[in-house]
């Protein structure tokens, strides 16, 4: 199923980083080896597909401007696994429900003047003080050279893991991101790395259906 993302009470889009996404697994106290199928998504404005997991809701994520210095979000999406909705922060998104808790995340940025995937993921990511860097290594994105980090955090004794692919084109930022229950990268990794290698920074337009002819 897809949906719009959730907004808050101004209109504007919640906050959008695994910082935040990782809240709904933070209660989760470890995690197990999952078999996940993944199908191919399409972003709707044609800016970027990736694969997903099959079971997984995925919601749209609009074009918003992040305010005075910051990035622009151009497009992106939010897939999660079924979720019973909660009150609180994050009640757009709710907590995620049964055995598989992890989130993924891609959102296509206008980058202003950052000029590297090194100060793409400072400016993004690596310079919130709950992450604690324990992977930063080159890696492909959509058979490109972009950057793999890796951070655990402890946000007021919430932890969790999460990581990012980060890839710089011509006046265009990607942001593959991945949030998931403390501990558990050895068993996230490769289908993590799946979604990174299966991305691709363009999607063909979604055809629309055609129309009936009328009839004499």
């Amino acid at each position: 199923m897809v949906k719009p993302v959730s907004r808050d009470d101004n209109g504007s889009v919640k906050k959008l980083s695994p910082l935040v996404l990782a809240a709904a697994v933070l209660t989760v106290a470890c995690s197990q080896p999952k078999n996940r199928d993944f199908q191919r998504y399409y972003d709707p404005a044609g800016l970027f597909s990736t694969e997903f997991p099959t079971a997984n809701n995925v919601e749209l994520i609009p074009a918003e401007d992040l305010g005075a210095g910051g990035a622009r979000i151009l497009s992106g999406a939010i897939s999660a696994p079924a979720q019973q909705p909660q009150g609180g922060p994050l009640s757009g998104l709710g907590s995620v429900g049964g055995s598989d808790q992890t989130i993924y995340v891609v959102l296509v940025l206008d980058p202003g003047g950052i000029a590297s995937v090194e100060d793409l993921s400072v400016s993004l990511y690596t310079s919130d003080p709950t992450a604690d860097v324990e992977v930063r290594e080159p890696t492909k994105v959509s058979g490109r050279d972009g950057l793999l980090v890796v951070a655990a955090h402890d946000d007021q004794g919430a932890k969790y893991g999460s990581a990012s692919g980060f890839l710089l084109g011509e006046g265009t930022a990607y942001w593959i991101q991945t949030a998931f229950p403390e501990g558990s990268w050895d068993q996230e990794r490769a289908d993590f790395l799946r979604v990174l290698r299966s991305f691709k920074t363009e999607a063909p337009p979604i055809p629309a259906p055609p129309l009936s002819s009328a009839t004499a």
